[in-house]
């Protein structure tokens, strides 16, 4: 008897011990929670609280902006202010964009960081340079460029504003970059997934975690540095990692980083083979997308200061691709390296230190404007 009062004791006791340590932990949990938001709070810049408010990760396109957000993004020694509309898309305000624009003819622009601007406020990108040169009373310009994107996300990105956006447009003028055909095996292996309340509440609560969580602010930093050491710590890895679907892409080419500032000069080579053949297949999608749609499409290109030395055939070379392309199927083709170059060397260098930021490959304000300015006389 006395056996078995003192086992419902020890029992007792055990039970009352597991619930106080139950509760300690706990309590250590909520408090390692509090301070990880606090510090969060205190220490992190406001750009990266802002960045992590504005990018989305997507389960259809892979990554974009949220919608109707506001805050300051940074590029290199550039703050700026950033603004997105209902579309998730790079505007000048936050703004509802009606799915029908009537009596109005919609271009809607497509590209990388180039076309969303990276840098300066919308209204000093080419897309709001070139609604400020409309009529806005007869023509909307909606900027979809986005950093990182591909002939592959383009089409994506594409299809989710006509089919699940019902968005409707007149008119695609889509920018290829030169370093889409590498970039094209980044995102070959990422299959898009329906849409749903689930996969949008994972990607938003993952964004706010990043710019309120010191701790996962930290592990991001610290998995991101990781892979920039194990790619020769080449600074173009940094962007390639939050967008990555996995390292697929780098076992099919070692050289990722180096061919895709360079891949014209190693054509030879299975990764720029295969590279140049999912741009091309990416791109037929989307132009097919377009047409089915009855959207006037046309594609354009434009150079990047390392290419002012070029000789005339070596500087075809890295756009020939997409001029093929466009005489094939009869389809506009906007050849911006006319625009930035000209015929002597010291001309073209000193148009490179005119039209790009200094050290860096994108336009600045005056790129911008030249951009725009051209459009205008092309869309006129």
């Amino acid at each position: 008897m006395a056996a078995k009062i003192n086992s419902e004791q020890d029992k007792k006791g055990f039970a009352a011990k597991l619930k106080i340590r139950s509760i300690q932990f706990l309590v250590l949990v909520v408090v390692v929670v509090i301070a990880d938001f606090v510090l969060a709070s205190i220490f992190l810049p406001k750009n990266a609280k802002d960045a992590a408010r504005i990018s989305r990760l997507s389960n259809y396109y892979n990554h974009g902006f949220a919608a109707l957000v506001s805050g300051e993004k940074s590029y290199g020694t550039l703050s700026y202010p950033f603004f997105t509309n209902s579309l998730g898309l790079a505007d000048g305000y936050c703004r509802q964009v009606p799915k029908l624009a009537k009596n109005k003819r919609r271009i809607l622009l497509m590209g990388d960081s180039f076309m969303e601007g990276v840098g300066f406020p919308f209204q000093k990108t080419v897309a709001g340079l070139l609604q400020q040169k409309m009529d806005s009373t007869t023509i909307e310009i909606i900027n979809a460029g986005c950093s990182s994107y591909s002939p592959r996300l383009h089409f994506l990105r594409l299809k989710h504003l006509l089919q699940q956006d019902s968005l409707r447009v007149n008119e695609i003028v889509c920018f290829m970059d030169y370093s889409d055909v590498m970039d094209e095996l980044v995102y070959e292996d990422f299959e898009p997934k329906a849409v749903s309340p689930l996969n949008n509440f994972k990607n938003d609560f993952f964004s706010w975690l990043v710019g309120n969580s010191m701790l996962t602010s930290v592990f991001f930093l610290i998995r991101q540095q990781a892979f920039v050491s194990k790619n020769n710590d080449d600074p173009n890895a940094q962007f390639v990692y939050w967008v990555k679907t996995d390292n697929g892409f780098l076992q099919k080419a070692p050289h990722f980083f180096a061919l895709r500032s360079g891949w014209h000069r190693s054509e030879k080579e299975e990764a720029v083979r295969h590279g140049k053949a999912l741009a091309l297949s990416n791109a037929q999608q989307l132009y097919e997308l377009a047409k089915q749609q009855g959207i006037k499409f046309s594609i354009g290109v434009y150079p990047t200061p390392g290419f002012y030395a070029l000789p005339a055939a070596d500087l075809r070379s890295t756009y020939l691709l997409w001029e093929e392309f466009c005489t094939q199927r009869q389809l506009p083709f906007i050849n911006l390296h006319r625009v930035f170059f000209g015929d002597t060397t010291a001309q073209n260098h000193k148009n490179s230190i005119q039209y790009f930021i200094s050290n860096d490959t994108h336009w600045n304000e005056a790129g911008h404007q030249l951009v725009a300015d051209t459009l205008y006389n092309y869309l006129r």
